[in-house]
């Protein structure tokens, strides 16, 4: 499929709000995902489960494959349960991951940061709140499974970057049982 034809059904799945099963370059499964906005290199989407909105994610056109509308029963439940009414856009500047990263750090919450690759050798997925953000990369304070934080600030270079996501019942739910991030608990 070629860019351009990925750019155009991105268009028209944000215009008309449907959900798209989008194949990316690192992973040989789908993601059913409702493209809100975009740039010339990224695109903002919701992620839909069995009806269900689960976060935003933020990843690059590049790694895109393929891009398949459903136009299903899928998309007449969401319609008719009135999934969308509520839904809100977040204001997030996608010129590039600088930018992406500023506007996340100012919402304050917790995010996912992941960089995969089609062989899975140097997969990448940290979690945790923003610290720093520089021109190539950013610094988070990362917390592993057991919910304890790094004692220092990770360092991401955003060509280590394939997707964030924000706002999840994953992230949400696990941030209500960890500590505060050691840079706010340093603060008086």
């Amino acid at each position: 499929m070629t860019k351009k034809t990925i750019k155009e059904l991105m268009d028209e799945t944000a215009r008309n709000l449907n959900i798209a099963n989008i194949y990316m370059a690192y992973n040989e499964n789908y993601y059913n995902l409702i493209p809100l906005k975009a740039s010339g290199q990224l695109f903002l989407a919701i992620n839909e489960d069995d009806f269900i909105f689960d976060g935003f994610r933020i990843s690059r056109f590049r790694d895109v494959k393929e891009i398949r509308i459903k136009n299903d029963k899928c998309d007449e439940i969401i319609q008719s349960e009135g999934l969308l009414n509520d839904l809100y856009i977040p204001e997030i500047n996608l010129e590039n991951w600088k930018t992406v990263f500023d506007g996340l750090k100012s919402i304050g919450k917790n995010v996912i940061v992941e960089y995969e690759t089609a062989e899975g050798k140097d997969d990448n997925f940290t979690i945790g709140k923003i610290e720093r953000v520089y021109n190539g990369c950013l610094y988070m304070y990362c917390f592993d499974a057991d919910g304890i934080w790094e004692t220092e600030p990770y360092r991401i270079p955003y060509n280590e970057v394939t997707s964030v996501t924000f706002d999840s019942r994953y992230i949400n739910i696990f941030t209500k049982y960890v500590p505060r991030a050691p840079a706010i608990m340093k603060k008086p």
